[in-house]
């Protein structure tokens, strides 16, 4: 009971088409309706966010994560935006079964995750990743990719690079 009672307050996005960005700036757990479009994009501002069920259309990215910690993003999908897919910068997360497609910019990356070596690990898993000029991508952090599919980057798969430390 009082494990219950410590957890973020949970938010349930209706079905049909949210304007974005959408800027969750407290600790919340956001969980999409079946048929929940966030059009814009999605900014997460603060720790201990989850955000589950949601499509994510267009935006600069279609999910910016800054400098926070125990942010969980499952079950998400973005479709062209135009950066980035998933960008998070000085931050550690977990994204589990995700789906990234269709970038806009000839230099697009699926998922970036950079400069959070002073940051827990994260985490990439199962997720899906196609048409992006890099798929999936760390830059001087610590990550573990396991059980991803890339496919049609025109230039990496996935690059761990940067003084990145990553299994």
């Amino acid at each position: 009971g009082v494990a219950w009672l410590t957890l973020p307050p949970l938010v349930r996005l209706p079905a049909g088409t949210h304007a974005g960005p959408l800027v969750l700036d407290e600790p919340q757990r956001l969980v999409g309706e079946d048929g929940a479009v966030v059009r814009g994009g999605i900014v997460i501002r603060s720790d201990d966010v989850t955000v589950r069920d949601v499509t994510i259309v267009g935006g600069e990215n279609g999910v910016t994560i800054d400098d926070v910690e125990d942010v969980l993003l499952e079950d998400v999908r973005v479709v062209g935006a135009q950066l980035d897919g998933i960008h998070v910068r000085r931050s550690s997360v977990t994204i589990r079964d995700c789906d990234v497609s269709r970038l806009v910019s000839s230099q697009s990356q699926g998922i970036d995750i950079s400069f959070s070596m002073h940051r827990p690990p994260s985490l990439v898993d199962g997720c899906r990743v196609e048409g992006a000029w890099e798929g999936i991508v760390s830059h001087s952090s610590h990550l573990t990719v396991r059980d991803n599919t890339v496919r049609a980057t025109s230039s990496r798969g996935i690059a761990v690079t940067e003084m990145s430390m990553g299994s």
